[in-house]
């Protein structure tokens, strides 16, 4: 190995951590668009050459197009701090709480969303009045022991 490998490498490291954040710098946006680019031509180009995508478009069930590729250029717009916020404020894209779950255990809702809404509202009957014995609190409780 030569000699002062490590050294060079430790300081390398260092530097990098340094470094101001690159993911939306202009240069290194515009590198990632040179690497996507090369990407297509040369490892996607010939993967679909041979084995072809089952379709055209691909969307979600929201009716939204998925693209093949995401990269930190597609939310490179974005302010962060303006349109995701932060935990426990509006608008609550990374949770309630400001801690999130770090000072309260996730509690399980063994009721909510089981199917439509009057298919909720009967499983809800038959939990409260039906089968005292399956109180709706007992799905949080075991998860915590």
């Amino acid at each position: 190995m030569a000699k002062g490998y490590w050294k060079r490498t430790l300081q390398e490291i260092r530097k990098k951590q340094k470094a101001k954040p690159s993911t939306f710098n202009p240069k290194y946006l515009a590198g990632l668009r040179r690497q996507e680019a090369q990407w297509q031509r040369k490892t996607l180009g010939k993967w679909t050459r041979e084995s072809p995508e089952r379709r055209k478009e691909f969307r979600n069930p929201s009716n939204i197009p998925i693209g093949r590729l995401y990269t930190p250029e597609d939310i490179a717009y974005r302010d962060e701090a303006e349109q995701a916020g932060f935990p426990g404020e509006y608008p609550y894209l990374r949770g309630v709480y400001p801690t999130m779950y770090r000072g309260r255990p996730w509690t399980m809702r063994m009721f909510s969303g089981f199917g439509t809404p009057e298919d909720t509202n009967k499983r809800l009957h038959y939990l409260i009045i039906l089968a005292p014995r399956a109180r709706l609190g007992d799905a949080a409780s075991q998860s915590a022991r």
